[in-house]
């Protein structure tokens, strides 16, 4: 078998059919791939959608396993996958028609990842790709330090195919009990991979959802997150100072990636409703782990800089820092 494709499932009744019915609409007979759903012990009736579509499709796989988040039924499947390459799918997302049966013809070359585009949308209707596959020219296979160095460092799991052998034999896994996984998985594949190819295709549609689990704003999710940037920070920080005496040019295209988590972390902490005096300590912290001040430059629209520009300035003086954390949460409260 070519391809397992791999769907961590929780509480998504609403969206799954979407997500499969995407899967199914490819040009790709049903022997040459598998769907692999690892149904993370949703309580509402995505079990009943998903024994719906088995019923239907031989090549549908459900595995049902006690709660344990995307990276656990991520690795689930990893193990569960018979697959030549395995192509990681969210429930509440979905791909392209007849996109598949293209890729698939490019597994070749033993390849480690095939890379391709994604399109980040509130969409649910981008059926079609936007590209023209004849005018399609994949790139020179490289490396992941090279990949880093000529396209920048990527931190969505849905912009590539990966070989299951080359998985296993580097024993690369999802970190569990954390977010923000992607990044510290793409991380190691970046690190080992040799051979990866890119194609400008249209593919993936990451679907911007408001009660999705980056949006959430809990103060219990707020801190998971948090910590879960401090730690992707310490962990980019550790491979860009590596990076730098193996390809600058790389270490340069990923500190940039680096400045933008670093941007977020702050802002995270501005909306959360951590104590001012827990701010302070943790900003005590970064200051001696070399995570403050805050770097960002953002080349986008001017507005936008200004707005960076401006925030970082925030940040990076703590007086006015806190003083604006508490205007900020006074008014926060006021428009509730």
């Amino acid at each position: 078998m070519k391809l397992s494709i791999v769907i961590p499932v929780y509480n998504s009744e609403s969206y799954i059919s979407l997500c499969l019915d995407s899967i199914l609409n490819q040009n790709v007979s049903q022997e040459d791939y598998e769907i692999i759903a690892i149904n993370d012990e949703s309580s509402d009736g995505s079990l009943v959608v998903l024994e719906s579509y088995k019923e239907k499709h031989a090549n549908i796989t459900i595995f049902s396993q006690k709660n344990g988040g995307a990276s656990a039924a991520r690795n689930k499947g990893i193990e569960l996958a018979s697959g030549d390459y395995i192509y990681f799918v969210d429930s509440d997302d979905y791909i392209a028609d007849n996109t598949l049966d293209f890729l698939m013809s490019l597994l070749k070359d033993n390849i480690d990842l095939l890379g391709f585009k994604r399109v980040h949308t509130k969409k649910l209707c981008l059926k079609s790709s936007s590209t023209n596959l004849n005018e399609i020219e994949q790139s020179d296979i490289i490396d992941g330090i090279s990949f880093i160095e000529k396209k920048g460092f990527r931190d969505e799991v849905g912009w590539y195919l990966v070989k299951r052998s080359f998985l296993k034999n580097e024993n690369i896994f999802f970190m569990e009990g954390t977010m923000l996984e992607d990044i510290s998985f793409n991380l190691q594949l970046f690190a080992k991979a040799k051979k990866i190819i890119f194609i400008p295709l249209d593919v993936y549609r990451y679907v911007s959802r408001v009660n999705s689990v980056m949006t959430n704003r809990g103060s219990a999710h707020f801190m998971k997150i948090i910590n879960s940037y401090e730690r992707v920070l310490l962990e980019l920080q550790a491979f860009i100072l590596k990076l730098k005496s193996i390809n600058s040019e790389a270490a340069k295209r990923l500190n940039l990636k680096k400045e933008g988590y670093h941007f977020f972390l702050f802002m995270r902490l501005l909306r959360s409703n951590l104590p001012v005096a827990k701010i302070n300590e943790k900003i005590k912290y970064y200051k001696n782990v070399g995570l403050y001040p805050v770097l960002y430059s953002d080349e986008r629209k001017l507005w936008r800089v200004f707005k960076v520009k401006f925030l970082v300035f925030i940040f990076n003086t703590k007086l006015f820092m806190f003083f604006f954390l508490r205007l900020y949460r006074f008014f926060s409260k006021r428009a509730v």
